[in-house]
């Protein structure tokens, strides 16, 4: 007989409000601890942290790069890390949790899941990036543009090599390359339970990699309440946002090739910092952009003032999305957006109903769309409304709970 309250552990490598993943991971472990189940977290000791809690004290020591002695001394971890094996396997044997739900993993390793395995203790993992089949996370080929042949896909991580897909360098490139392969090798991925992917396109990449179609669950992510209590704001001060790390990944250099062509009276609120912001500084002082403003990182508070006046959000992406986070908290607020038809994207961002979407890379496509909305307001305030329509009806903790509730007794049922 299945429990009606639940023991769960959150895994992932980081405890940090640093991206969409760890957000996820967070938002997760909240969720579910307000629905009445006894959730614990597990991660690497990266500070600041979340929030201080009971399940800090299990977290395993964090890989630093004070200097070259430590990075070299830590270079093993990044394919068996008997710390965090160590550290998790003594909170599997205090909690007993029913269930173990992986987000990412990291330099964690599989080392983590090995400890749930000798256990016999159920694993569902959900895949934040497409990591499981590509070194590089997320499609990327040479750490310049979108893989389309995804080269490395069926395990053939030479490619990632032979191209620097990682960091583009030879030497991150096969650490990544040899990290996966070893993950392969272990053969975990035919021992976890269930895997939980965000998007279509995200289980499309599983599939290719080997992987069951029946033993990978679709469950989009979802909104936090924070999100799903505003009302939305129809209104706008005439600028399009951009949020996120200022990498070269999110398609920056594209926008802002976009922006140098575009009439100066529109407005660009760029909120993030990240290794690409002195570059980008640097092209809006040559080309005297001064309708570009740099917001750096802002609060969650701060970020909501910047949706709620923003005439549309711009995720200018090159690289292999697989969700989005701020594509639905822009939309919870009634904005549309503006996005590349690239990866899980199109899944969300519905082209001329929701948002517009662009072919990546393409500077004029990008233009023409900016220009839409800037030339016919009434056109964005009613993408706007749709958008928040869809969220309300898709992108819930509601939904996401129920389901994930509902799987994690279908796993405990057929045990």
């Amino acid at each position: 007989m299945i429990k009606d309250k639940l023991k769960i552990i959150i895994v992932h490598f980081m405890f940090s409000p640093y991206g969409g993943g760890e957000v996820m991971a967070y938002n997760t472990y909240k969720l579910l601890q307000q629905k009445g189940h006894e959730v614990y977290f597990y991660a690497m000791d990266y500070k600041p942290y979340f929030e201080e809690c009971e399940s800090t004290k299990y977290f395993c020591k964090a890989l630093r790069k004070d200097n070259i002695i430590d990075y070299f001394k830590d270079l093993p971890k990044n394919f068996y890390n008997f710390d965090a094996a160590k550290k998790f396997g003594f909170m599997l044997d205090e909690i007993q949790p029913d269930i173990v739900h992986v987000h990412t993993l990291d330099r964690l390793t599989y080392s983590v899941l090995n400890e749930c395995f000798k256990r016999n203790i159920h694993v569902v993992k959900t895949e934040h990036s497409v990591k499981i089949a590509c070194p590089s996370e997320s499609l990327f080929f040479g750490a310049k543009t979108l893989c389309k042949k995804r080269l490395c896909v069926k395990g053939n991580y030479f490619h990632c090599v032979l191209n620097k897909c990682f960091r583009k360098s030879y030497y991150f490139s096969i650490i990544r390359a040899l990290s996966v392969a070893v993950n392969d090798l272990t053969g975990c991925n035919k021992k976890i339970n269930k895997f939980i992917a965000p998007t279509n396109a995200v289980k499309e990449v599983m599939v290719q990699k080997g992987i069951s179609a029946d033993k990978i669950e679709i469950i989009e992510n979802f909104i936090s309440k924070q999100f799903e209590n505003l009302e939305p704001c129809y209104e706008n001060k005439n600028y399009f946002l951009f949020s996120g790390r200022l990498y070269n990944f999110k398609g920056l250099n594209v926008l802002f090739e976009a922006i140098k062509e575009l009439p100066k009276e529109i407005e660009f609120h760029i909120a993030g910092t990240g290794p690409l912001e002195n570059e980008l500084k640097e092209i809006c002082k040559i080309n005297k952009l001064d309708n570009v403003k740099f917001l750096g990182f802002l609060s969650r508070n701060d970020l909501i003032e910047e949706y709620k006046y923003c005439r549309a959000l711009i995720v200018p992406s090159i690289w292999f999305e697989i969700f989005g986070l701020i594509i639905i908290e822009a939309m919870s607020l009634g904005k549309p957006v503006i996005a590349s038809n690239i990866g899980g994207i199109p899944e969300i961002v519905e082209n001329n109903k929701t948002g517009l979407l662009f072919e990546s890379e393409k500077v004029e496509n990008i233009k023409e769309c900016i220009l839409k909305y800037f030339n016919n307001k009434d056109l964005a305030v009613q993408h706007g409304k749709n958008a928040y329509e869809k969220v309300i009806n898709h992108y819930t903790e509601e939904k996401y709970g129920q389901k994930l509730i509902d799987l994690y007794r279908e796993i405990l049922t057929n045990e």
